[in-house]
């Protein structure tokens, strides 16, 4: 697994370091058109950080995520876009 390292004053209000989260997506059919990489699920994934983290090590609390953006292409590779519909199938 790859990881993507950001500056923490990319994203005002989040600590020194934080671990993000794919927690959702949306198909757009304009990009299903144009990849031509038969049934996609998805090509936008909306990224978010558990904002309860020390509650939930304390008790069995539900987590909470705050959607802090999106990644789509053209920052996404079409092969990482096909991987991420295959896992979220799973």
């Amino acid at each position: 697994m790859r990881q993507a390292k950001l500056k923490k004053d990319y994203i005002p209000g989040l600590r020194d370091y934080t671990d993000l989260v794919v927690v959702g997506g949306r198909r757009d059919a304009k990009d299903v058109q144009e990849l031509r990489s038969g049934n996609l699920s998805w090509t936008m994934f909306y990224l978010a950080y558990l904002e309860n983290k020390d509650e939930i090590r304390r008790s069995s609390i539900k987590p909470k995520f705050r959607v802090i953006g999106y990644i789509a292409r053209p920052c996404l590779l079409v092969q990482n876009i096909i991987y991420l519909n295959r896992l979220g199938r799973l």
